[in-house]
């Protein structure tokens, strides 16, 4: 007796492919999708005033332009300096003060992808700030 296999066609192979490798395996995804959910009832439920934004920058441009024009601004955690200058830009001329190890995390990051030396100069991409508004430590 003898077993024939259906042929299917590139693309159910393909989508098969995909969805098994990508979604109905991946328990990441599925944790995801429910973060994403809970995420989304509880801003239903208690932020509807919430401004949303799109783009990073235009979130600290917002913050910027509410927080007050004296004081301190400190960013810890600088990674490749990218909000570090859009916050400088924002704040001209005063300084703002950014602080990072740039040892990566010290442990895993429990439920996450990151494992421990994530964000290490060894992992990332560094952009030197070109502005003079910058100070790190």
């Amino acid at each position: 007796m003898k077993f024939f296999k259906p042929r299917r066609s590139l693309t159910e192979r393909l989508v098969r492919r995909i969805f098994c490798k990508y979604y109905a395996r991946n328990l990441l995804y599925e944790l995801q999708l429910r973060a994403r959910k809970s995420s989304a009832d509880y801003f239903e439920a208690h932020m509807q005033n919430a401004v949303i934004f799109w783009e990073l920058k235009d979130i600290l441009n917002f913050c910027m332009d509410r927080a007050p024009k004296e004081g301190l601004i400190f960013e810890f955690g600088v990674a490749t300096g990218n909000t570090t200058n859009i916050i400088a830009n924002a704040a001209k001329p005063r300084t703002i003060h950014g602080f990072d190890s740039f040892e990566g995390l010290p442990e895993d990051w429990s439920g996450h992808v990151e494992t421990r030396g994530a964000f290490s100069p060894f992992n990332i991409q560094y952009t030197r700030p070109s502005k003079d508004s910058l100070s790190t430590s």
